[in-house]
């Protein structure tokens, strides 16, 4: 019966290392385009099989352009000295002669058990002969570069658990869509973050807002801003600004819903007859102290009434996105225009109707 292979992305891997490394396999084959992964994989690989104590004698390194086949399987056939495994660690494995790629190959149909390969590299040719039995005898872990957003979120997942910080999911896409599109970008901006949050096991939203909120030029949150201040020409500069870094549309209005629902929140509490005080000091808890009195502003450009244009403008706009060949530049273009037409509308409306009001009177 054929040997079923065993193949994990980096991140399924590194999520579930724990789980997956219950018994024993004679080699593991790291690959990909993606150096920080494949060193963090190996990372943990290596904290999994090595012994402290006896690596200097259990242990050894080679690179694939600086040695022979027949010396990694020389390592390998050797027993350990004190440790249970013999960890034999080749990098840039794909830079082996074919040659020596056979060798490894040849040993790998039948292994030593007191023996660990691990192959790191930047690809296998699972189509040679060589790098098809590789593939087939080894524990093969993918390390691709993050694709977009999603990806850093999913990595971000499992290094929150690992770290045991709290954070909730519209706060990993905050931070996935502000940091650079590479996992070695990603952990220098958590590393800095958890800094900011001090002794906070959970980061919020307003502590990745504060701390990485500014890193990809203009952002979010400088549309917001402006969008609330109903400034037309510096949110068209800014969303074109967005645009051409690449920032995710549908983001962009999920992003605009949340912010036009706070807008809609301050509204509804004034008609309540609650202060602008009691508002900016107990009504306002997920916005960022300093900010909260900005909101303020925002929801005199933005009555009721015209809010209700803005939520059916948001819908429309997240429809389109999902549903019709129309470039999504134009899309958000569209939206913001007609958000601040919206704002600009019912103001002149509101306007004209306090004139007649004073005339009558």
């Amino acid at each position: 019966m054929k040997k079923k292979k065993i193949e994990f992305q980096a991140i399924v891997f590194l999520n579930k290392a724990k789980d997956l490394l219950t018994k024993y396999y004679p080699s593991f084959l790291i690959f990909g385009e993606e150096t920080y992964l494949k060193d963090e994989v190996l990372k943990i690989l290596r904290q999994k099989y090595e012994n402290d104590s006896s690596k200097d004698f259990d242990s050894s390194l080679f690179f694939g352009d600086e040695t022979t086949g027949a010396e990694i399987v020389e390592q390998l056939e050797m027993s350990p000295f004190i440790a249970d495994i013999k960890c034999v660690i080749v990098k840039e494995f794909h830079k082996l002669k074919a040659n020596d790629m056979n060798i490894i190959a040849d040993y790998l149909k039948d292994p030593f058990d007191s023996s660990i390969l691990f192959l790191v590299g930047d690809k296998v040719d699972g189509r040679t002969g060589s790098g098809k039995i590789i593939k087939e005898t080894s524990f093969s872990i993918e390390c691709k570069s993050p694709y977009g957003a999603r990806d850093i979120v999913n990595w971000l997942r499992g290094k929150a658990k690992q770290d045991k910080i709290s954070i909730d999911y519209q706060t990993m896409e905050l931070f996935a869509n502000s940091v650079e599109n590479d996992y070695l970008s990603a952990t220098n901006e958590w590393n800095k973050l958890q800094l900011f949050a001090g002794k906070s096991k959970n980061i919020t939203y307003e502590h990745v807002k504060q701390s990485v909120g500014n890193l990809k030029g203009h952002n979010i949150f400088e549309l917001q801003n402006n969008l609330g201040k109903a400034d037309l020409k510096k949110s068209i500069l800014i969303l074109e600004n967005m645009l051409d870094n690449d920032e995710n549309v549908i983001y962009i209005v999920s992003m605009l819903l949340r912010f036009f629902l706070i807008i809609w929140k301050v509204n509804a509490l004034r008609k309540l007859n609650i202060s602008d005080s009691e508002i900016v000091e107990k009504k306002l808890s997920e916005v960022f102290w300093k900010f909260r009195s900005d909101y303020l502003l925002f929801a005199n450009n933005y009555p009721v009434t015209s809010l209700r244009n803005v939520f059916a403008l948001l819908l429309k706009a997240d429809t389109e996105l999902k549903s019709i060949n129309v470039k999504d530049a134009i899309i958000a273009e569209i939206l913001v225009f007609n958000i601040i037409e919206s704002s600009r509308r019912t103001k002149k409306r509101n306007s004209s109707n306090r004139f007649k009001f004073q005339t009558h009177n």
